[in-house]
């Protein structure tokens, strides 16, 4: 059995062209991606004909239906390519994410505790620790003011892809080791997508593909689904996603737009389109 963890960056061009490629080499029995994994009886709609792109994933609670969130994919999208990698080759495709159904329920916990005047809210969503730009330090390293143009220039523009991803994983470990991530809801999210992993290893598949926010990758390897690495215990991941709360929510795939793409929801990342 083997790991191979795809650290990407939501709706880079030249992730989503590397990332096709690489699945192309490696032949996985599954790939595993980012993403609520209480939206996965939606993906099989990925493959039908009439959906074009850009469109998104909207997950929201039926009883409260303003708080949806939005997940954009477009042809660029490293995750829409691998959708339509694994329906041309009937590659099943599992979501790791932790559920919006208890992000929903934690964003409300968390809202009733700001406005109690006996609860103890942080002063912000991330509290006192805060998480340095994984881009910033690479960037500013490498001699770049523009942490952007760092990434467009030495990531998204390369023509020879080749070690592309094993690159990524290794910078992003170095700055997970400078700058731990302290925040407790991705904390949670990487707990899951751990548990997630291990399931699908105990089901037998040999070749693994993890697709994920190039962030996440350090904590998603096999030393860490195996949970060898210090903060991915197999006992610390179950005794954190331990007694969660949740909400039930509904999803469906709407229409979207290039411009849209800058919505800061799901994965929308902020990306200025179509620039690209």
């Amino acid at each position: 059995m083997t790991i191979h963890v795809y650290g990407i960056r939501h709706h880079g061009p030249g992730c989503a062209r590397s990332l096709r490629r690489a699945l192309d080499e490696l032949a996985p029995d599954v790939v595993v991606m980012e993403g609520p994994a209480d939206v996965q009886e939606e993906l099989s709609w990925a493959a039908h004909a009439d959906m074009k792109p850009p469109v998104a994933l909207l997950i929201y609670p039926p009883d409260e239906p303003r708080r949806g969130v939005y997940f954009p994919l477009t042809v660029f999208s490293p995750e829409w390519q691998a959708l339509q990698w694994a329906a041309t080759t009937s590659i099943p495709v599992r979501l790791m994410d932790l559920p919006e159904s208890h992000q929903f329920a934690i964003q409300r916990i968390e809202e009733e505790k700001a406005v109690d005047p006996n609860g103890a809210a942080d002063a912000s969503p991330d509290g006192a620790t805060w998480r340095s730009d994984p881009l910033a330090m690479l960037a500013e390293a490498a001699g770049y003011k523009d942490h952007e143009l760092w990434w467009e220039q030495q990531i998204e523009r390369r023509s020879d892809a080749g070690g592309l991803f094993t690159a990524i994983l290794e910078a992003m470990r170095s700055v997970r080791e400078a700058a731990p991530e302290v925040r407790e809801r991705d904390l949670l999210r990487e707990a899951f997508m751990r548990k997630t992993l291990r399931g699908v290893v105990k089901e037998g598949f040999d070749k693994i593909a993890v697709v994920c926010g190039a962030w996440h990758a350090p904590v998603l390897d096999a030393e860490a689904v195996a949970g060898k690495l210090d903060g991915c215990k197999v006992k610390d991941d179950s005794e954190r996603l331990a007694g969660l709360a949740k909400i039930k929510t509904a999803a469906t795939w709407i229409p979207w737009t290039y411009s849209r793409l800058t919505y800061r929801s799901g994965y929308g990342a902020g990306v200025e389109s179509p620039g690209w």
